[in-house]
């Protein structure tokens, strides 16, 4: 909504008169539909023309009958306001004087933006001005500057969809595209996924220690050896692109492992922290539609496994097909298994709002927050990261897969809070 200023002197009596009638107009644009311009065009002739037939109802009735929620911070209705003088100025002569209009600093804005514009020549001249209080001085000359390319884009293409016009300068746009795009997250020399790029960790030193817990420590080599025969045997079972495998276990490194042996078999993990309320866990894998579900029935809500199929981590040792135990770098080439537009894991929210949703995360985006990570932080600061949260948060895929894909080290602790489970 646009306020503006309508002289209100429709009637041959107030013609003459001295005084001020002036009234203001609110006036509401619709760009549902994404019009063209010249449609656009349209819309404001036909909504102004309306508001000019009203324009005896003074501005203080309308905001009296609609009776809007105030504030003493801005005036009702509209904060931006549009003033058009396109009234002739008559020269004024008086004898013996010599009159010249000067421009006038009111000091105060009286709302939060105003753009007044006036016939000039062949063009408009006109002003801005704002609440020093809301907007700098080069924000306004930058938004100008938008207004100007805004309208040399109408006028040249006037039957586009207002949407695409263009306003932003050949700088703003090389800064908006390039500069502020940052690193491309897209690959990588390690491989093309979050499976390949630890498996790629893993064949450059396999003897490293890429998962730390208690006394317990275990190699890439080892890590990578379970996850790709339990991947095996999760993908025997039926698992593949799309499947949704619940993953319920303690934090201990096979909770790791199963992670990463759903990616390898193509499915998307859906985390389950042992910890929450059994009906919490009961609403997550009946929602997710979670065809499988790793870890002990014992844990597990019964009522929600009806639909599931709950396999044991020694049942997958047990199930491990012919040929799936095999080494795992006979299989790096399923990077993970999932293309980047594939469902790679399901996060759900807290629920605070009402029932938990769930945030579907595709391959390509674990990726790309992966490879920022490494843009971000130094080798060293990944060489060992804390795993504290719940691997219901999302920042577990930083705590868990940043060091894993970089080669670092993860420290798997109960919680934040259990400092004494810390390695020397």
């Amino acid at each position: 909504v646009v306020g503006s200023p309508v002289a209100n002197r429709r009637r041959g009596e107030t013609e003459g008169l001295i005084g001020l009638f002036i009234n203001t107009l609110a006036l509401r644009t619709r760009l549902d539909g994404d019009p063209s311009f010249t449609e656009l065009l349209a819309r404001v002739r036909e909504t102004a023309l309306a508001a000019f037939a009203h324009q005896d109802l003074p501005f203080e009735r309308l905001v009296e009958e609609l009776a809007p929620q105030r504030s003493l911070a801005h005036t009702p209705l509209f904060q931006v306001l549009f003033a058009l003088n396109n009234a002739p100025l008559e020269p004024l002569s008086l004898p013996g004087l010599r009159l010249e209009p000067l421009p006038l600093d009111p000091g105060v804005a009286k709302f939060d933006l105003t753009l007044g514009l006036a016939p000039a020549g062949e063009g408009l001249a006109g002003y801005l001005e704002h609440s020093t209080e809301l907007f700098d001085a080069s924000t306004i000359e930058r938004l100008w500057g938008h207004f100007e390319r805004v309208l040399a884009s109408a006028v040249a293409a006037p039957d586009q969809p207002v949407s695409q016009l263009s306003w932003l300068s050949a700088g703003e746009r090389q800064q908006v595209v390039w500069e502020w795009r940052g690193p491309s997250v897209v690959g990588g020399v390690e491989g093309e996924d979050v499976w390949g790029r630890f498996v790629a960790q893993a064949e450059l030193a396999g003897e490293r220690v890429a998962l730390v817990c208690g006394e317990e420590r275990w190699s890439y080599g080892g890590l990578a050896g379970w996850s790709a025969r339990w991947g095996a045997a999760l993908s025997a079972r039926g698992v593949g692109p799309e499947c949704r495998v619940g993953v319920g276990l303690p934090r201990e490194p096979p909770l790791v492992a199963a992670l990463l042996a759903v990616g390898w078999a193509g499915g998307a993990y859906v985390p389950l922290d042992l910890s929450y309320p059994r009906e919490r866990l009961r609403w997550l894998l009946e929602d997710s539609g979670a065809g499988w579900v790793v870890g002990e029935a014992s844990s597990l809500p019964a009522e929600a496994l009806g639909r599931c199929e709950v396999i044991a981590p020694e049942e997958l040792e047990r199930a491990i097909p012919a040929g799936g135990s095999a080494s795992w770098a006979l299989s790096p080439g399923r990077a993970w298994g999932i293309p980047a537009r594939g469902l790679a894991y399901l996060i759900y929210t807290s629920g605070s709002t009402g029932r938990p949703k769930a945030v579907a995360i595709e391959a390509g985006g674990a990726l790309a927050r992966l490879s920022w990570a490494r843009e971000r932080y130094s080798e060293g600061e990944l060489s060992g990261v804390l795993a504290s949260t719940s691997v219901c948060f999302d920042l577990s895929v930083f705590e868990l897969f940043g060091p894993l894909c970089s080669g670092g080290t993860v420290v798997l602790v109960s919680d934040a809070l259990a400092l004494g489970e810390l390695p020397a």
